[in-house]
């Protein structure tokens, strides 16, 4: 695993088990700095979303 990678966290009994996760989110260039506000909304959004 390096800095950066998606993993998959789960209990097996008494064993915390890490793993990379096997789908990669969406990423896109977007050729212009992110601004604070936007870097904390989309923070919250995928909060949210895995909370859903």
């Amino acid at each position: 695993m390096r800095e950066g990678d998606i993993v998959e966290i789960t209990l097996n009994n008494d064993e915390i088990v890490i793993r990379k996760a096997r789908s990669r989110r969406p990423r896109i260039k977007l050729n212009r700095k992110l601004t604070v506000d936007e870097v904390e909304r989309d923070i919250e959004e995928g909060m949210n979303e895995g909370s859903g």
